[in-house]
């Protein structure tokens, strides 16, 4: 554990957060290889329960295909589920289904 009760980043935490900060500065935010790279990030913290982390990364996973692809695009909406379960696990119910 780092300091603060903090875990310290895993390896597969590392390679997602680095490959989505690449992809990210060079492709662009919403092109489809940094947000399956911010996906598979999201995906690393919800494997570790890491609830406030992956609530973050869900919820801009969401904005940006919605962005990118646009509302109803089923890209959008499995982000949108994901966030949705995020803030369940969280306790934030309400928030949970008004994000469905």
């Amino acid at each position: 554990m780092a300091a603060g009760g903090q875990q310290e980043p895993g390896a597969a935490e590392l390679y997602f957060r680095e490959c989505f900060e690449v992809n990210e500065s060079l492709i662009g935010p919403n092109e489809p290889e940094t947000l399956a790279m911010l996906r598979r990030l999201a995906l690393v913290y919800i494997d570790e329960a890491r609830w406030p982390e992956a609530e973050e990364r869900c919820r801009l996973l969401c904005t940006r295909w919605e962005a990118a692809a646009g509302p109803a695009h089923a890209r959008t909406l499995d982000a949108r589920a994901s966030w949705a379960g995020t803030l369940y696990q969280l306790g934030r119910n309400a928030e949970a289904c008004a994000v469905l």
